[in-house]
Formats: C-alpha cells, structure tokens, sequence
C-alpha cells in the first residue's frame, strides 16, 4: 500500500544499520502511488548504500532474493510457495492488513510490529545453518499451501453436481 516504504523508512530512522550486510531490492507497487514510492525510497536510500529497485516480474524478483519481508500483500505468500523464506512486517498506518490473518496456524512466518524487531528477526535468518533455514523454508512452504493450492476437481465437481 501506499504508506508501506514511507513506514520501511521511518524504521529506518530508528534503526539506520538496519539492513546492514544486506543487498536490499524493493519491490514497487507498478500502478498507482509512484511519487510517494519514490519519495519514501529516496528516504531509504539515505540509510542503506545497497540498495536496487530494478522492476522484472515477480518471480524473478523472488530469484534474486534470499528473504522476502512483506506487509500486506499476497506476495509474501506466494515467495513462500517459491521457495523463498518470509518475514511479516507490520506497516500498516492505521488498520492492519495481514494476509496470513485467520489462515491457520502461522507460527512458522516471523512476525514483526517494530523496527527492532525486524533487526532481531535478520539476525536470526543470518545465524541459522542451513539445515535450519531449509527446514524453515519448507514449514513455509506448507503453511503458504493451507492457503493457495492446487484446485481439487473431486470438490468441484461435487459443488457443481448439487
């Protein structure tokens, strides 16, 4: 949403090493908000040195990325059924919108609601083995499959046979 970077950058402000040691892509919304994206990346970009918003589709933009951290978007979902491991960040301004809300079982996706949490959050990814991170991944993998899956016939059929 609109307000998203501008939130990313106030975190910034309070934790300016942030993403220290990180190559950092951000991903635009392409088709509204531009001039507030760009305000707020400008912000950005005075706190963190590596950073990219090179536009390619979705996916190959999960190619090029070890972590995704996401707010509101379906996204982050589907970078978890990609492969790759999610972090949730709360930057909502007023109402929360959380994908992965009343979804099940989510437990397996780091939530974080503050900046110093996010830190923590990097921390931890950058300290696990990677046997943990795999498994990590793949705990993902199958909570993001609670949620998009493959259409089962057998159930469309019955609903239409009513």
């Amino acid at each position: 949403l609109w307000h998203e970077l501008g939130i990313l950058a106030n975190y910034l402000e309070d934790i300016p090493s942030l993403f220290d040691d990180c190559e950092l892509w951000i991903r635009k919304y392409p088709f509204a908000w531009i001039k507030s994206q760009n305000h707020a990346i400008a912000q950005i970009r005075k706190k963190v040195k590596n950073i990219k918003t090179a536009e390619a589709s979705l996916s190959k933009q999960f190619e090029w990325s070890d972590v995704v951290i996401f707010s509101s978007t379906s996204a982050g979902i589907e970078a978890m059924l990609s492969g790759r491991y999610t972090i949730n960040v709360e930057l909502h301004d007023l109402i929360k919108i959380d994908p992965l809300e009343n979804k099940g079982d989510f437990s397996k996706v780091i939530h974080c609601s503050s900046p110093e949490e996010l830190k923590n959050a990097l921390k931890v990814v950058k300290n696990m083995n990677q046997k943990e991170f795999l498994d990590s991944i793949k705990n993902q993998i199958d909570f993001a499959k609670q949620i998009y899956s493959p259409v089962n016939q057998n159930i469309v059929k019955e609903i239409i046979t009513c």
